[in-house]
């Protein structure tokens, strides 16, 4: 398989094409229709800073830019997207699946989700806007306790780019250092309770220590999706819970790491139909 000759002719690489045609239409898909929406932009009579008047411009606007500058070619823009796509799917679809099971067997912090989300929603049919998701406090608060004790990306690493001194030892400039995220989420200084499934830690902001929270990373090189992430598993989970009552057999979710954590297939839910009223 590392030879790119052999590899060619494997079964793999006929895979391995028809994945990234995929991935590649539904990029080749967003940017189309992005440079569809720049070229209106710019052939209509609003001057360069009336078309966007915010200090954050989206993600793909900062990436067409690059391109008209010349710092990007269209290769190197559609790679970003496809960084993007990829990482968010993958990422987000773990994250659901290990809330899923999480739930499953903590009834009680389910029924705290689902009479949240009787508060904010009339029917189980109502679309969830933005205005919700501000609204499910709690619903966000059991996110990040099932990130915080099963992080999608367990280590992480980063390049040192200056002396980083402390008391004992140095890092030298030019190492690398990989972060235990899984470890620092354990870490004491989040309690004696800190490998304790306890989302109510999160609706006080004293509960939570300083910089010990870190399934998006942290600081400058901090996910680029984070928002957009938290949107997307609050969106889901408030639709498939108004409509069903998740179970699961086991307490224990059981991981192997690939990159992100992946679960462990036979761990199963079931799912019985919900009167949401």
């Amino acid at each position: 398989m590392h030879s790119d000759f052999l590899f060619k002719f494997s079964k793999t690489k006929t895979v391995e094409d028809n994945a990234i045609k995929v991935l590649r239409k539904l990029s080749d898909d967003v940017i189309g229709k992005r440079k569809l929406a720049r070229n209106a932009e710019i052939n209509s009579k609003l001057e360069p800073d009336q078309r966007n008047d915010s200090r954050f411009k989206p993600f793909f606007e900062l990436i067409f830019e690059l391109v008209d500058e010349g710092s990007l070619d269209e290769d190197e823009a559609r790679n970003e997207v496809d960084t993007v796509v990829a990482a968010g799917y993958d990422t987000t679809q773990t994250t659901l699946l290990v809330t899923l099971l999480v739930l499953g067997y903590r009834g009680d912090v389910q029924e705290k989700v689902v009479q949240e989300l009787k508060e904010v929603f009339s029917d189980a049919d109502e679309q969830v806007t933005k205005a919700h998701l501000s609204k499910l406090v709690y619903m966000e608060a059991v996110i990040k306790e099932t990130l915080r004790l099963h992080p999608v990306i367990p280590l992480m690493g980063r390049v040192v780019d200056k002396d980083v001194k402390f008391e004992k030892f140095t890092l030298p400039a030019g190492s690398v250092v990989t972060l235990n995220t899984w470890g620092l989420h354990r870490h004491r200084g989040w309690g004696t309770d800190a490998d304790v499934y306890r989302p109510e830690r999160w609706l006080n902001a004293s509960t939570v220590p300083d910089k010990s929270f870190a399934a998006f990373a942290m600081g400058r090189r901090s996910c680029i999706g984070k928002t957009y992430g938290m949107m997307t598993v609050k969106t889901t989970l408030a639709h498939f819970l108004r409509r069903y009552k998740v179970r699961s057999a086991s307490s224990e979710v059981k991981f192997k790491y690939d990159v992100v954590i992946k679960v462990i297939p036979g761990q199963c839910v079931s799912l019985e139909k919900r009167l949401f009223m």
